[in-house]
């Protein structure tokens, strides 16, 4: 008789561990992170689909897009990156955005490429290599400084310190 009442002690104990577990992940799992979702568009040289690098690993259309991605499309796609309520955005083939978001809005820093803001509720805050920082907003776009825009650089600096010019 008290290895039985053991036996139910036990069982009950375990079962309500289960539950408390079994409520604490779902509490867990229910916690509001903002994410995106990114459309790859265009087509390889042999017809397939494209993709594009999320953080260095291959994507395609339908993978999510946290804040504090990297995405870099290469010559022959482009991507749609839909962020529900925050906005939508469009990257030109070989365009390397890194993207940071929340439910209030985003911001970006383009290393190279273009970047079109199809649609947002508030301005998108774009910074480029050459230093400058561009809001925009629906329908407005930005590219990265160009190789030309280097050269034209740094000759300026060049000619600026009394050296010769060899470009």
């Amino acid at each position: 008789m008290n290895s039985k009442l053991w036996i139910r002690k036990a069982l009950s104990t375990c079962l309500a561990i289960a539950t408390v577990l079994t409520y604490s992940l779902v509490t867990m799992a229910n916690a509001e992170r903002v994410a995106g979702e990114i459309l790859v568009t265009g087509k390889n040289a042999d017809g397939r689909t494209s993709f594009v690098k999320v953080n260095g690993e291959t994507a395609q259309s339908g993978r999510s897009i946290f804040s504090s991605s990297t995405i870099a499309t290469p010559e022959n796609a482009g991507a749609i990156i839909s962020l529900g309520k925050v906005g939508k955005i469009e990257l030109a083939p070989n365009t390397t955005l890194a993207l940071s978001f929340s439910e209030k809005g985003m911001s970006g820093d383009l290393m190279t490429g273009r970047v079109t803001v199809l649609s947002a509720a508030d301005g998108v805050v774009i910074n480029t290599v050459d230093g400058k920082s561009l809001t925009l907003n629906s329908g407005n776009s930005a590219s990265a400084a160009t190789k030309m825009w280097a050269a034209r650089y740094w000759r300026k600096c060049i000619k600026g310190r009394g050296m010769r010019d060899e470009g």
